[in-house]
């Protein structure tokens, strides 16, 4: 029972890297910085600029990709959330729509999205930022179909970080949802051993818990993630359970 339940999350795995891989055959990932990626349809043709770290257009209809930054040092999120793609593009002449930021549960994102009308086209700007530079993407595009590519690339931005400093990234962005996190794992212990279930049955049910979790808390953060992620969880959910029985 256990080693079958073990072959079939191998089996997951090994099918979710190949779906990924599919999907990357008709996108080239292009390096942005040492720390950031993005991957673009080959439809896009990249321009030389010495403004944008990314000046492309889709040949197929016309739509433009530009890619700024702001070479600043420590600089403010809020500020940076509030008005980074008014001061990279001119938006004068483009009417606000709506703006849309990250979810609540979206732990690895912290971004600001803002639909405009200018008229002919339409533009959508998406901002966010590592911990070293706030970065603004700018798109046009026409209808939903466009729009659809455009959100495809946007889901494509890799932030490279380690394991290791993808948790440090947690611990100074979502620390209060760790701990939320982990006192729902300490419930689920509570609640086996009040069922009687055994200790081996109850943490391979946790690991299932939060290795699930993880694909909607951290999207973006790859398989390798996903998978040391739970470890953590049983660390600090041991941790509980040891200072509750002392």
């Amino acid at each position: 029972m256990k080693r079958g339940f073990f072959i079939y999350i191998i089996v997951f795995c090994m099918l979710l890297v190949h779906a990924e891989n599919a999907y990357s055959q008709n996108n080239s990932r292009v390096n942005i910085t040492d720390k950031l990626s993005i991957e673009l349809p080959d439809s896009y043709i990249r321009k030389e600029s010495k403004s944008c770290l990314i000046d492309a257009e889709n040949k197929n209809n016309g739509n433009i990709l530009l890619l700024k930054t702001l070479d600043v040092k420590n600089f403010d999120a809020g500020k940076v959330r509030k008005s980074m793609d008014t001061l990279c593009y001119n938006l004068s002449n483009a009417k606000l729509i709506k703006t849309e930021k990250e979810k609540f549960y979206q732990m690895d994102r912290d971004f600001v999205k803002r639909y405009y009308d200018a008229g002919k086209y339409k533009i959508l700007t998406y901002t966010f930022y590592t911990r070293s530079y706030p970065y603004c993407i700018l798109f046009t595009y026409n209808n939903e179909s466009e729009l659809n590519e455009i959100n495809e690339i946007i889901d494509s931005i890799e932030i490279k970080m380690n394991v290791f400093g993808k948790f440090f990234y947690l611990f100074n962005s979502s620390l209060f949802m760790l701990i939320a996190l982990g006192v729902v794992g300490f419930l689920f212990v509570w609640y086996f051993e009040e069922k009687g279930v055994s200790t081996i049955s109850g943490f391979i049910i946790l690991y299932i818990f939060y290795f699930i979790l993880g694909f909607i808390l951290f999207e973006t953060y790859g398989l390798l993630f996903k998978m040391i992620f739970p470890l953590f969880f049983f660390i600090l959910v041991l941790v509980m359970a040891l200072t509750s029985d002392g």
